[in-house]
């Protein structure tokens, strides 16, 4: 008889799978299965964290009881709860990534450390910084030097202004390329400031 039902199974799993639906169904299950027991296998190791953690609770309850007696009353208050169970398991998930940040903040330490305590490797750092900024401070030194100078001859000047000298004035290029400019940004103000 066992031969008979078993038999009866096969011919209707067989039937079954003919379902195209059902056999798609089954294809997808199957292939998403080892990324399903990953994840299943994660959730176990995370559950066994909790159970150990729980386990110990009344362990860990009184070491804070006893460390709270020691005199420390700035200590604040801690309780044990499912909140802090669970910020625990997150932190201990967490821990394969801190220490891989920790790992390349150490070396990046040692180099710095390095780096730090080699005088020549300071000095040509210190060399290569000041020649890009040399060119800026040429310029902001010759800016400088333009403003002075530009204000000197002015106070010097005590001739008046007339509308026929600003308009002799105008007709200068780097006159007219400045307002050029100020119109183009007064321009691109503008629409900035509608959008």
């Amino acid at each position: 008889m066992s031969n008979i039902a078993a038999t009866t199974n096969r011919e209707e799993l067989l039937r079954l799978l003919e379902n195209d639906e059902i056999s798609h169904a089954l294809q997808t299950a199957l292939e998403k299965l080892p990324k399903f027991m990953e994840q299943y296998s994660a959730m176990e190791k995370t559950v066994g964290v909790f159970q150990e953690i729980t386990k110990y609770r009344t362990s860990i309850t009184d070491l804070v009881t006893e460390f709270s007696s020691l005199g420390t009353s700035q200590l604040p208050e801690i309780t044990i709860g499912n909140e802090t169970l669970e910020a625990i398991a997150t932190f201990i998930n967490k821990l394969p990534k801190i220490a891989e940040y920790l790992t390349v903040m150490e070396e990046l330490m040692d180099l710095a450390q390095t780096v730090l305590s080699d005088k020549k490797t300071m000095e040509f750092m210190f060399k290569g910084v000041q020649s890009m900024t040399e060119p800026m401070q040429t310029k902001i030194k010759e800016g400088i030097s333009l403003v002075e100078e530009a204000k000197i001859r002015a106070n010097a000047d005590s001739s008046t202004m007339s509308i026929f000298s600003v308009m002799k004035l105008l007709k200068d290029p780097m006159v007219q390329e400045g307002l050029k400019f100020t119109k183009a940004f007064l321009e691109v103000v503008s629409e900035r400031k509608k959008t």
